[in-house]
């Protein structure tokens, strides 16, 4: 009995599909931080 028009394969590969967009997300997250602090250390150098 299908009652999902979706198969279980479907479904998870997006629910794993979402899970590296969120781990993507945070890395990204991470690397802006990264860049800001970088930021602040050039500007103390220039000023």
């Amino acid at each position: 009995m299908e009652t999902s028009k979706y198969s279980d394969e479907v479904i998870q590969e997006i629910i794993d599909l979402k899970k590296q967009k969120i781990l993507l997300e945070e890395k990204v997250a991470v690397i802006n931080s990264i860049i800001i602090e970088i930021e602040k250390k050039i500007n103390k150098i220039i000023k």
